[in-house]
């Protein structure tokens, strides 16, 4: 979640305002130009933050039973922070906010409110069918399965493979093909042997900013074109193989201290709410434009370590603010609602199990 945060900073908080404003930004000075590529070399770690949850997510859904319950609990979750956030800013707000638009915010999915919540709920949905099509291939089948899925999914350079044609950053199809190859790490554990995926995930990242340096120089002295403030949204790019990098690095690596252990095992309940409350589009129109002005830093030495005091209070601050938001949910006990639906109707049709397919597959 903190490479989420630092990503939204750059995103949201530089590139997306500098663009619409003033897209050429002078770096000629030393702060301009340590910013400059500082925030390239983070955009190219943060970038990986939404990759890595899901990721994460299939590595552990394969393994799972559907429950209807966890569909609940984030719809129930995203339409808290959805809908009452509308409603402070209706009535505390400066932003004139219409009936039509707190109606929306209360169907949050339907209206692709957070459109990283939008195809999440519907990767769990399909989680547990996708685990018994993965369960019944033969690993062989399962490896020609990933290759044409990358094919249909990645784009690296202009639209090769066809990623921009069938799929993209941000839909349903891409998370089905992250969940395909988290499965597959899970069930395989491929280049296990391999150490230093860390090591080499840095270095990629420092090898993308210097091959954006040597572009930018090129543009700059041949074709006359000042330096922009932008950075790469398409996450079925290059930025696929950083998020694996990290992602079997994360699964190989041995972590000795309990103390983060421990921290991030306290922390972790937490992390969606923490997406939920600050990227909000109110919210995040307050923040990035509003409350938050790193434009006016790109050519000061402030400008690095605003970005990670503006990280960590958002996490800290958010993070406490889902913390009470917790315990009114236990106060109330509707933390118990969705069991009483799952009483009412039935658990039986909304439980699926693969267990079957587990033991045929011995794993």
């Amino acid at each position: 979640m903190i490479f989420i945060i630092i990503w939204h900073f750059l995103f949201h908080g530089l590139s997306h305002i500098l663009y619409n404003s003033n897209p050429n930004i002078p770096i000629l000075s030393t702060p301009g130009i340590i910013n400059f590529f500082g925030t390239k070399f983070l955009s190219y770690i943060s970038a990986v933050g939404v990759n890595c949850y899901v990721l994460i997510s299939g590595y552990f859904l394969i393994k799972s039973e559907f429950r209807f319950n966890r569909i609940i609990k984030i719809w129930g979750e995203t339409f808290f922070y959805s809908f009452f956030i509308c409603i402070l800013i209706y009535f505390f707000g400066s932003t004139t906010i219409e009936i039509k638009e707190i109606i929306k915010s209360a169907f949050p999915i339907k209206y692709n409110i957070y459109w990283f919540v939008t195809n999440y709920i519907a990767l769990v949905v399909l989680a547990p069918f996708l685990s018994r099509l993965i369960f019944s291939l033969k690993k062989r089948d399962f490896q020609i399965l990933i290759i044409i899925l990358s094919i249909l999914n990645l784009d690296l350079f202009r639209g090769i493979p066809y990623g921009n044609i069938f799929s993209g950053s941000q839909n349903l199809f891409w998370f089905i093909y992250l969940f395909f190859i988290a499965s597959y790490i899970r069930l395989y554990e491929p280049l296990k042997h391999v150490k230093h995926f860390g090591i080499y995930f840095i270095s990629l990242c420092l090898l993308l900013t210097i091959f954006s340096a040597i572009n930018i120089y090129i543009h700059y002295e041949f074709l006359g074109q000042k330096p922009v403030y932008d950075f790469i949204t398409n996450y079925n790019g290059i930025t696929f193989f950083s998020s694996a990098l990290l992602f079997m690095w994360i699964k190989y690596h041995s972590f000795s201290n309990n103390k983060f252990i421990h921290f991030i095992t306290r922390i972790a309940p937490y992390t969606f709410g923490i997406y939920l409350i600050h990227d909000n589009p109110y919210i995040r129109d307050l923040i990035w434009e509003h409350w938050i002005n790193g434009t006016e830093y790109v050519n000061s030495y402030f400008l690095l370590p605003l970005l990670l005091f503006v990280t960590i209070s958002i996490f800290c601050i958010c993070a406490l603010l889902d913390y009470f938001r917790s315990k009114l949910v236990d106060i109330l006990h509707i933390n118990k609602l969705p069991s009483f639906i799952i009483n009412k109707f039935g658990n039986y049709k909304w439980v699926i199990c693969i267990k079957d397919f587990k033991n045929s597959k011995n794993v």
